[in-house]
């Protein structure tokens, strides 16, 4: 796991100043001043250069930063990392950078040797802290290509399981904010386990203020509800929901979703835990969940097994979970039955409870033709998938070829399922 810094660079503010000639670049001096700190730090023209510092003072060694601009963009700047003197070693590459820059001509080459030099020379003043620069021309993510560049960079220089802050000061505003998105696809991707935001508002004070720092955690809540919605509509699995209303460890809360994910009953431990999570009003953001946790433990609270199957079994197969779907249909159909059957079973009574089991289609006796056509379609399906046995008729080997004809007779399952559980109240 490796901690890795994003930062962007333009050309500064004085290449906007008026009559700025046009080769002018460079960023405006601030100090900035970090959260929890009672003082402005050392000047700087460069945010990126200042929370560098930061960080490795106070969160750990930086191990990689990654820096993106044009070729227009003031490269040169990036010396600000040593303070307010370009190291001697640094002056004669700098002076060029410089030029290349003013002119946008500077080459990939020309950038990377820049990276290197400027990371040799980093290493050596702080041996204690190495770090490994990456510096990439993507473009101004005006268009489709140069936005996959910065795409690629980032892919580059991320790795699984790492930590990502991202500085949105600099450049132009739309290529941080892109940025920002890419990192929530990569939060998948790369499986990040971080994602922080910084920024360094220089435009919300006035001239020769000191520059407060904004640290934008929110990100990783946001990041954690919109992952944990995803995970219950693809999955119905509301754990993850559970720990972002600040139930992670709850041994109750943990009951539920173990029970659940077994069909066990829990009935009066999700009532008990539906009412916990009505009176959260503490957690604005993870909120907009409540209401799809209320669905899932109103299901565990008030509805049947096999309703309760028979709605897992849709949503399963509505996401193309098809073996999981079906096993949950037939289980669903066996279970009420079973609900139905004369046998008494007795506690631990392993040949009653087989018996019950065994006997359930003697309750759809009087099924018609029709429906016992869809019982059997059923039953040979799920026998094919679970087993991977022949499918036992021409209408269940369409079936296992074409995910139109399996939504067939799954839809003819769940109507007859939902027919005869509400023909008996339930």
């Amino acid at each position: 796991m490796a901690k890795v810094l994003v930062s962007f660079i333009g050309r500064g503010e004085e290449a906007y100043e008026r009559d700025a000639p046009p080769t002018a670049t460079g960023y405006k001096t601030a100090h900035y001043q970090f959260p929890g700190d009672t003082q402005p730090g050392e000047p700087t023209s460069f945010f990126g250069a200042a929370l560098l510092q930061y960080l490795q003072n106070t969160s750990g060694s930086v191990d990689c930063w990654l820096v993106l601009g044009t070729r227009g963009s003031s490269w040169a700047t990036l010396a600000t990392v040593f303070g307010s003197e370009v190291p001697t070693e640094l002056e004669k590459l700098h002076h060029d950078i410089n030029s290349w820059t003013q002119d946008s001509t500077i080459t990939d080459e020309q950038i990377e040797k820049w990276q290197n030099a400027l990371q040799t020379q980093y290493n050596l003043l702080l041996p204690a802290s190495p770090i490994q620069c990456i510096f990439r021309a993507t473009g101004s993510a005006a268009e489709r290509e140069s936005q996959e560049d910065m795409w690629a960079a980032l892919l580059d220089a991320i790795h699984m399981d790492d930590e990502v802050t991202l500085d949105i000061t600099h450049a132009f505003r739309h290529m941080p904010v892109l940025a920002s998105f890419m990192l929530g696809a990569l939060r998948w991707v790369r499986n990040l386990k971080k994602v922080d935001l910084y920024y360094g508002a220089y435009d919300m004070v006035e001239k020769g203020e000191t520059v407060k720092v904004l640290h934008l955690p929110l990100v990783n809540e946001l990041m954690n509800v919109a992952e944990a919605a995803a995970t219950y509509e693809h999955t119905g699995n509301y754990g993850h929901i559970l720990d972002v209303l600040g139930f992670k460890g709850d041994a109750e809360a943990e009951a539920v979703v173990y029970a659940d994910e077994l069909n066990r009953n829990a009935v009066d431990e999700a009532t008990g835990l539906a009412e916990r999570v009505k009176n959260i009003h503490d957690k604005p953001i993870a909120a907009a969940l409540k209401p799809r946790v209320k669905e899932a433990l109103r299901w565990v609270a008030s509805k049947g097994l096999a309703r309760q199957m028979g709605h897992k079994s849709m949503r399963a197969c509505s996401n193309g979970q098809y073996s999981n779907a079906i096993a949950l249909l037939y289980e669903a159909i066996r279970v009420a039955g079973c609900d139905d059957s004369s046998t008494t079973v007795k506690q631990d009574g392993r040949k009653e409870h087989n018996e019950r089991i065994d006997g359930w289609k003697k309750v759809f006796t009087s099924a018609s033709d029709q429906e016992k056509s869809i019982l059997n379609d059923v039953e040979y399906l799920r026998n094919a998938v679970l087993h991977g046995l022949p499918g036992g008729s021409q209408k269940v080997e369409r079936a296992l070829k074409e995910p139109t004809h399996f939504h067939n007779i799954m839809e003819k399952g769940y109507r007859l399922l939902d027919r005869y559980l509400t023909s008996r109240g339930k």
